[in-house]
């Protein structure tokens, strides 16, 4: 199964998920992003907790690399994004 459609199937509120390129360590990177209109109090960091404590759940070795907001005036979609390392899943 690949990553993807492991969080696909198990995580709740990521809306796309990015595989990044290897650059020179040997772990794949994923972009999980959950898009937005209206931030509701919604910020980087509580959608990375929100996804790090459904690792913690499913067993997911992981290390958070970052978190931001991918913020685009309208027509475009905005994003809250949490990047990680993803060690075993």
């Amino acid at each position: 199964m690949t990553f993807k459609k492991f969080v696909e199937e198990n995580l709740m509120s990521v809306d796309k998920t990015v595989k990044h390129k290897k650059g020179s360590n040997f772990y794949d990177t994923y972009s999980l992003k959950r898009g937005f209109f209206y931030r509701h109090g919604l910020t980087p960091e509580k959608h990375a907790t929100r996804i790090e404590d459904q690792f913690k759940e499913l067993g997911v070795e992981y290390e958070l690399l970052d978190c931001y907001e991918d913020w685009n005036a309208w027509p475009k979609d905005s994003w809250m994004v949490a990047k990680f390392k993803i060690i075993k899943f």
